[in-house]
């Protein structure tokens, strides 16, 4: 990269609504990570619900649809893929990802690793989503999020 490009952090066309497309859109302009400590909370409103040494755990500003808890977990060191993480950091995760979803009847854990175009991710910085919702039985929806793109089937038979 030329030293006069700034590094994109975020990927605007992954926006679900406005408000969040005009924030991604100053972030750009900064050219800086949102989700690194020193910026987290120029952008993040969210609150925060833990901090250890190695990670945040916080509510998403935009969660999904159809969630009644959307947490986020993002790495306090700037990485992109997981296996840039130390192992005490993994351990961490897996503690704090017990610790926050022990009252939850059900909850879901995701994280993106890679180009943010493959994934659907928004934010180029190691992060994990909790996400949750109403059971089937309640009424519940299926919550939708990008977790891939990928190629129509006929491309994938050989």
């Amino acid at each position: 990269m030329d030293k006069s490009e700034k590094k994109v952090y975020v990927r605007v066309s992954g926006a679900r609504s406005d408000g969040q497309r005009r924030q991604m859109e100053q972030i750009v302009r900064d050219g800086i990570c949102p989700f690194c400590r020193e910026h987290l909370e120029k952008y993040h409103e969210g609150k925060i619900v833990e901090e250890t040494e190695h990670w945040v755990l916080t509510q998403n500003d935009h969660p999904y649809a159809g969630t009644t808890t959307h947490l986020l977990f993002i790495a306090k060191e700037h990485v992109t893929r997981p296996e840039r993480l130390s192992n005490e950091a993994m351990i961490d995760l897996f503690r704090l990802f017990g610790k926050a979803t022990a009252d939850l009847k059900g909850a879901t854990l995701f994280m993106r690793t890679g180009e943010m175009s493959y994934t659907g991710a928004t934010v180029d910085h190691l992060h994990a989503h909790i996400i949750s919702g109403m059971s089937a039985d309640e009424g519940g929806e299926a919550v939708k999020a990008k977790v891939a793109f990928g190629a129509p089937l006929t491309l994938l038979k050989k």
